[in-house]
């Protein structure tokens, strides 16, 4: 992922961040049953979804929200 991929993702509230890696692990969860079953031509994207889930989640729990 390139850097200012990053730097989007870190100006996102802890909110969006949450979502967005609900969102990512639904696809990779699709993208596990799809290689299961022989769809997948493209196995480097599952271990980038992995990667993108860990980034997701690193950010989102060193978010502080201030109230």
């Amino acid at each position: 992922m390139a850097k200012e991929a990053t730097e989007k993702l870190r100006e996102k509230s802890k909110d969006d961040l949450i979502k967005e890696l609900s969102k990512e692990k639904q696809n990779l969860q699709q993208m596990r049953f799809d290689l299961a079953r022989g769809k997948v031509n493209n196995s480097a994207a599952i271990r980038n979804s992995k990667k993108r889930i860990a980034r997701l989640a690193s950010l989102a729990n060193g978010k502080v929200e201030t109230v």
